[in-house]
């Protein structure tokens, strides 16, 4: 089945179906936040007490719904423009060393401070947010590179037709 090509602003084309998966997808990513702050606002008013400062709480909610986002457009394939898998993979290399360096770096400032640096006062510090963040872009990377396998494996497939 063909669909149409829609031309987006920066160049790239994607067909019908993979905006219409983006779409739904980013919706449910919304929704899948909303649920995330109702819940911890509902915890911490049960418990009385916060687990992290208010800006790692807000980024740590707003990376869970990001993780479901892209893991569901890839997951459905609407993850890259039609046939443009080799930005793909130069992507998700340039992100896996860059993230690749900063985790090194963390780690060997703050191999002093072990746990304790994820900590103060009983709550997640901003040291937590800097390795979040890390955990991310690395998975994300990861994403990527076998996004961009599923993507040579379908190309070759189109190529045979």
């Amino acid at each position: 089945m063909k669909f149409k090509l829609i031309k987006s602003e920066n160049g790239a084309n994607y067909d019908e179906y993979q905006k219409s998966i983006m779409y739904k997808c980013g919706s449910h990513a919304f929704i899948f936040l909303m649920v995330l702050v109702f819940v911890n606002a509902l915890v911490k008013t049960i418990i009385g007490q916060q687990w992290a400062m208010p800006i790692i709480e807000g980024v740590s909610l707003i990376y869970l719904a990001l993780v479901y986002y892209l893991t569901s457009i890839f997951i459905k394939g609407a993850y890259t423009p039609y046939k443009n898998a080799d930005t793909l993979l130069k992507g998700g290399i340039a992100l896996l060393l860059v993230t690749s360096s900063q985790f090194a770096l963390i780690f060997s400032a703050y191999s002093q401070r072990g746990v304790a640096g994820f900590f103060k006062n009983g709550v997640l510090h901003d040291f937590s947010l800097i390795v979040i963040s890390v955990f991310f872009m690395l998975y994300l990377g990861i994403l990527m590179i076998v996004a961009w396998q599923k993507s040579k494996r379908e190309l070759h497939i189109d190529d045979e037709d």
